[in-house]
């Protein structure tokens, strides 16, 4: 008797499609701004030009900035037409090269970090640096630049709101290439033929932070190929004949025969260099560090007797490892040959000296910044 006013048993769920019918229907506008179209500028290829030669020093450190190249004339990559209140940008992305460990800074550039990738050339990379020009919300960001290869190999930037109306201009205020030290330089050409960078323009899209990146057009970014060299002088082993001597010529520990000069040779120095360093290492051992003094080879047959090495320059004992000793004569406008002198003579190390050969062996190595 009361079962008749009751709704049909589907009757609600229809109100719910219906009610879900109409927002669907409002929320249609969010999507009708549209880009209408992205022209590309330029022909789309963009070149920059490195030297087509660079000298590094052989022991710049990790991270050191070698070359800059700046591209010019892309501030307008894209000329888009888009109605007002539209989501417009653009996308630059790397192109196959991966990402190093190493970073480097540009103060140039006004600062900022910038991620390098691996070159063709074991020991240089490349980053890249940039400003994005954002129709109109202008250049992006505001001041300084940005890594142009971000989170992922990627970065974009989007602009939209009243301004954004018209035709609009997308693409670079500036845009720097960098060659970096990734580690141990192989002399050798770095060669990227291909493409390093391309970008796509951004049309449309509801969420400015989640726009629609278009398949295209693309524009190219290239590198010219650049001959790398490594900055280096040339040297040669040296012998020092110390002559020969009776126990009868030390009269206690510390006594010493008469000193013989002799020079490390520094030729053919490379102009452009900050400084060359010289250090000193002993194979056989340090016998006494505050005197210079360094063991005979494991060869030799004589006991109680080593090597005592002392600066002619200035009279003090020779200090071995770091820091060494800078080349005060080496002129960076030049370049140059130049060489260290020093004074070599055995000394008596122990209470008895048993006879025999008294060799010793003395490692040096240059250092460049």
């Amino acid at each position: 008797m009361f079962s008749t006013p009751l709704l049909p048993p589907r009757a609600a769920p229809l109100r719910w499609l219906a009610a879900l019918a109409i927002i669907l229907f409002f929320g249609a506008p969010l999507q009708a701004g549209a880009v209408t179209t992205c022209t590309l500028a330029n022909g789309g290829l963009f070149s920059v030009t490195f030297p087509s030669a660079i000298s590094v020093p052989r022991d710049a450190p990790v991270g050191t900035l070698l070359a800059t190249a700046d591209w010019t004339g892309m501030n307008t990559i894209y000329a888009c037409d888009i109605t007002a209140n539209s989501v417009a940008g653009i996308d630059i992305r790397i192109v196959g090269l991966t990402q190093t460990n190493v970073t480097v800074q540009n103060p140039a550039n006004g600062g900022g970090t910038y991620k390098v990738h691996a070159t063709n050339l074991p020991g240089v990379g490349i980053a890249f640096s940039g400003q994005f020009v954002v129709g109109g919300c202008g250049p992006q960001p505001p001041a300084g630049r940005v890594d142009m290869t971000g989170n992922g190999g990627s970065r974009w930037r989007t602009c939209a709101g009243p301004d954004n109306n018209g035709r609009q201009p997308y693409g670079f205020n500036a845009m720097t290439a960098m060659l970096v030290k990734t580690g141990d330089i192989q002399p050798g050409m770095v060669s990227l033929p291909g493409d390093v960078l391309l970008t796509r323009p951004i049309m449309g899209g509801a969420d400015i932070n989640n726009p629609i990146v278009s398949p295209g057009p693309n524009a190219s970014f290239r590198v010219n190929a650049v001959a790398v060299s490594v900055k280096s002088c040339t040297t040669s082993n040296v012998t020092v004949p110390l002559g020969q001597y009776t126990t009868k010529s030390f009269k206690g520990v510390g006594s010493e025969t008469p000193r013989v000069k002799f020079s490390v040779p520094i030729n053919n120095c490379p102009a452009g260099l900050q400084r060359i360093g010289l250090q000193f290492s002993a194979p056989s051992g340090v016998v006494d560090a505050n005197n210079g003094v360094i063991a005979l080879s494991a060869e030799s047959t004589a006991q109680g007797l080593g090597l005592k090495l002392v600066s002619v320059s200035n009279g003090k004992p020779m200090a071995f490892g770091a820091p060494g000793y800078e080349v005060a004569q080496y002129a960076p406008a030049t370049g140059g040959s130049y060489s260290a002198d020093f004074y070599a003579s055995y000394v008596q190390t122990g209470a008895a000296i048993k006879p025999g050969t008294a060799n010793g062996t003395l490692i040096f190595t240059l250092l460049y910044r």
